[in-house]
């Protein structure tokens, strides 16, 4: 693939973190067919790319969630050291650098009601009636279990729609896809959407997008394949020493794909490992998906996750006094020391089934 004709794409909510703003990202560089690599970690490297790579900030806030409620201190697993949970328990992401009416959490015991209020609470405040991740979560569970559920919703339009544009290439695939953006035949009130924030050369620059809404969307041209993390603080500093024109003249062009993203991911590498310090408890369920949809009058965003313990039950403080294999009965009266009858159980012949 012609690494020159990659794109990364970040999505921005304006509040304060590092730089002033917080961010969730999408990377696109091959033609869209709604997937992509999902990441939980926002500093870990994207390395090859053959995919689409996505980070959005709500396994993050869930992880904060389990760390600080439920297990009480940083997660480690007793047979092994984990690269991605200790970035999660650096906590880069938390919900205090996203407007409150634009997230949704939880931590509750596992119930079997606890789906349903989820789905009441998240209507209410979103207008959202079905979500994906809770279909995938079992809540019949027994013994001291948690769900930790994560929702992030934004929608957003820019101030004027931009002009759709006729199809073309994306990168060196022969498939023509839509985009949209500014030429030399669109109003030019157009420009009020656009930032530059650098240009140094046709393969490498950077724009903003601003929109009605506390939302901006950061495009980067680039060939570099490090960490979102680093990818971001790049556009920074470029933006910082960059002399050029910051506004967008009419000698400009810009053009973007439509983008649409549907994905969902358990990180397995995170299920299944005894957390140090819990006895015996795990996680079952790593769970996060993204809806993210960018067209010429804007997009929208919306994304869950879930983290589900469970305990191992032979660790577990509850303990399960429960007869359903080989057992042995002995019958003897009080104050005497040996019994007057034993019975060895192994099979059926001696069970009622009926």
């Amino acid at each position: 693939m012609n690494k020159t004709l990659k794109i990364l794409l970040i999505l921005i909510s304006t509040t304060i973190i590092l730089t002033g703003i917080t961010y969730a990202s999408v990377k696109i560089y091959e033609k869209i067919k709604g997937q992509a690599t999902m990441t939980p970690i926002f500093t870990g490297e994207i390395g090859d790319t053959d995919t689409n790579n996505i980070w959005i900030s709500t396994f993050q806030l869930a992880w904060n969630e389990f760390k600080e409620n439920v297990v009480g201190k940083n997660i480690e697993f007793e047979d092994e050291s984990s690269k991605i949970a200790n970035e999660l328990n650096k906590n880069i992401f938390t919900k205090e650098m996203l407007s409150e009416n634009s997230y949704y959490i939880s931590v509750e015991k596992t119930s079997p009601e606890l789906r349903e209020k989820l789905l009441k609470d998240i209507n209410e405040k979103f207008g959202i009636k079905d979500n994906s991740i809770l279909n995938e979560v079992n809540f019949d569970t027994i013994g001291n279990s948690y769900t930790i559920y994560s929702l992030l919703v934004k929608n957003f339009e820019f101030i004027t729609p931009f002009d759709k544009l006729e199809k073309s290439k994306f990168g060196n695939y022969d498939e023509l896809v839509e985009y949209f953006g500014i030429n030399n035949a669109s109003d030019e009130t157009m420009a009020n959407n656009v930032e530059v924030l650098f240009y140094n050369r046709k393969n490498d620059f950077a724009v903003k997008l601003n929109t009605k809404q506390n939302d901006e969307i950061i495009l980067y041209r680039t060939d570099n394949n490090s960490s979102f993390d680093n990818l971001y603080k790049e556009i920074i500093e470029k933006n910082k020493v960059f002399n050029g024109k910051r506004n967008f003249t009419k000698d400009d062009e810009l053009k973007i794909p439509y983008i649409k993203v549907n994905t969902i991911i358990n990180y397995d590498e995170l299920c299944g490992k005894f957390i140090k310090g819990t006895n015996g408890m795990y996680i079952a369920n790593a769970l996060q998906n993204v809806k993210f949809n960018l067209n010429e009058k804007g997009g929208n965003l919306i994304s869950e996750s879930a983290i589900k313990s469970e305990y191992n039950l032979e660790n577990e403080n509850s303990r399960y006094f429960y007869f359903t294999d080989n057992f042995i009965i002995f019958l003897k009266e009080k104050n005497e020391e040996n019994p007057y009858f034993s019975l060895r159980v192994n099979d059926l012949n001696v069970l009622q089934s009926n």
